[in-house]
């Protein structure tokens, strides 16, 4: 490993320098930031009257559910050793008394310092491997700690969601939320102002090592505005304080290091405080904003590229105040931003747009990776379907060497893992895409399940699929709007969809909606005609009213599918 100019092979120096450098990274971070015009106060919303001053004592039968429900076998212990089949086989045994434990630790406000201690994990991000930049701290902590932990998160998270703290755009470490949905958030948004004929831009966020810099005392003053107060609040700031951390390299242990500030990633409660922390973003700038955790576009459209570009760097420098309040270092290297435009007669303009960021000037790009989708700036799919199109020739290669070597349900199980998977990410978004495009992932879909069926021959390639009770790409894309649409009509979706779609009814109160069909919207140009607002729409209302009414999500896609599958059939 290379430090400064010196190039370190052994490994207890290693060990001892790369702890060091992650236990101190987001204090040195913070520390070089200049002060910001800004209170922390500035962007929150009015302090909550209501408040959770204690934690419920809880009962050996929910000790029991956590150790049986969330302790996976497989997770390697912590600094104390202790394996979680040890803590599953003797939970009836630990039970009682671990109860009394935590009970005590409620009633006192006192996090334990020896559930504190993290076992650190150097994870290697990319790029090279001797720099000690490109290395990512994943907390290991004791499956003792992770039970007491997700009993604080549930009651922690119950009491955030009942009072509607966390925004509506927040996507990441949330039930109910996803990676599909904050993709699906923002090619709508983009679709939206482009049908009305504005320009829109694009910014992407990247922060250096955001959960590694957060503030402990300014998450304490967020967590009492949020609510959280009295004992409750002083077992919060116990658990934040005084936590140390040590590297394990092969049989190599580190020094024990305390760490000044951040919140441990591979923790329970880690994620949810991140969420916390970050979440007045959204009210410090009149820019759309959607999250998923640390990641954050942000976007706005105008008619005008002149007032689009005065109105983005106009709220970029209060974003830039807000980073700087909240201790939060920007990435300007990899801060990035598109520009989303119709109209080839304002091409010469949008080659002047600028956003500057503290003087720094954004580089502006035509395509970017987003949650694990490309978008483009024309919006037509062609950089992801390419992408996924390299990873189906790889998988329809990796088939033909094995067709004649193992059995058809083994290459079942590898279609559904290195083929399926990337298919269906993101595609209720990008299915959307013109046929021509698509034609390309068809093709190499059509020769993996070729492969499948090997040796059987039929005329058709359809048969294939139905015999293999496979989907083709638009079935897939329809499937997954349907599941979609069908989560909208049972009211799990996100609230950020709530306003989406319309009973022809007109009962326009979306959370007590029925399983009735939808008002079709009328988009002005083919590109509306991509947007899930139509195309959701549009496959809904086509499907049988027995299916659209049935109990459960696993069901209704079942019902999706074998409809989907006969109608081929009949066609």
């Amino acid at each position: 490993m290379i430090i400064g100019s010196e190039r370190i092979t052994n490994k207890e120096i290693i060990a001892n320098r790369l702890n060091a450098h992650l236990a101190n990274k987001g204090h040195s971070l913070a520390s070089k930031l200049p002060e910001s015009t800004t209170s922390i106060y500035d962007s929150m919303k009015p302090k909550n009257t209501s408040c959770i001053t204690v934690w419920k004592h809880i009962t050996e039968q929910d000790v029991l559910k956590i150790i049986k429900k969330d302790l996976s076998a497989k997770k390697s212990a912590g600094h104390d050793n202790i394996s979680s089949v040890l803590i599953k086989w003797s939970a009836h045994i630990i039970s009682p008394l671990l109860t009394k434990l935590f009970n005590k630790f409620i009633d006192i406000g006192k996090y334990p310092s020896i559930l504190k201690i993290a076992k650190v994990t150097a994870l290697f991000k990319g790029g090279d491997r001797s720099n000690i930049d490109y290395y990512r701290p994943i907390s290991v902590l004791s499956h003792i700690n992770k039970i007491f932990e997700k009993i604080i998160h549930e009651q922690l998270n119950d009491f955030l969601q009942k009072h509607n703290i966390l925004e509506k755009c927040q996507f990441g470490f949330r039930k109910g939320h996803s990676t599909s949905h904050g993709i699906t958030c923002l090619h709508e948004t983009l679709i939206e102002n482009l049908e009305k004929e504005k320009v829109c831009a694009a910014l992407f966020i990247d922060l250096k090592s955001a959960f590694d810099t957060i503030d402990p005392q300014i998450l304490i003053k967020k967590l009492d505005h949020y609510g959280i107060r009295g004992t409750a609040s002083n077992l919060l700031v116990s658990y934040l304080s005084e936590r140390k951390q040590f590297i394990q390299c092969g049989s190599i242990l580190s020094e024990v290091l305390s760490v000044l500030c951040g919140v441990p990633q591979g923790s329970v409660l880690g994620p949810l405080l991140f969420l916390i922390y970050i979440n007045d973003m959204v009210q410090c700038t009149d820019l759309n904003t959607i999250l998923f955790a640390d990641d954050a576009v942000l976007s706005h459209g105008d008619a005008s590229v002149k007032r689009l570009e005065s109105k983005i760097n106009s709220e970029v420098s209060k974003l830039h105040q807000w980073f700087l309040a909240n201790k939060l270092t920007l990435n300007l290297s990899k801060t990035k931003y598109i520009l989303f435009s119709r109209k080839k007669s304002q091409k010469n303009k949008l080659k002047k747009f600028r956003i500057n960021i503290n003087n720094y000037c954004i580089k502006q790009i035509s395509e970017m990776k987003y949650l694990g989708v490309i978008l483009d700036s024309k919006l037509n799919w062609h950089d992801h379907i390419q992408y996924v199109s390299t990873k189906l020739a790889r998988a329809a290669g990796v088939m033909y060497k094995f067709r004649n070597k193992v059995p058809q349900n083994v290459l079942m199980l590898l279609y559904h893992s290195i083929v399926a998977s990337y298919l269906r990410y993101g595609i209720a978004s990008w299915g959307s895409a013109k046929s021509s495009v698509l034609a390309k992932l068809q093709s190499l879909q059509n020769k993996i399940v070729r492969n499948i069926a090997y040796p059987q021959h039929f005329d058709n390639i359809l048969d294939h699929y139905t015999a293999l009770n496979i989907l083709n790409v638009e079935e897939i894309h329809i499937l997954e709007v349907a599941k979609f649409m069908y989560r909208s009509s049972k009211k799990t979706l996100p609230i950020s969809f709530d306003d989406y779609f319309r009973n022809i009814s007109h009962n326009h109160n979306t959370r007590s909606r029925s399983n009735s069909d939808y008002a079709l919207p009328r988009p002005r140009t083919d590109l509306g005609k991509e947007s899930i607002k139509f195309s959701g729409v549009k496959i809904w209302n086509e499907l049988p009213a027995n299916v659209k009414s049935i109990p459960n999500v696993e069901s209704f896609a079942e019902n999706v599918k074998s409809f989907l599958i006969s109608k081929r059939l009949q066609s």
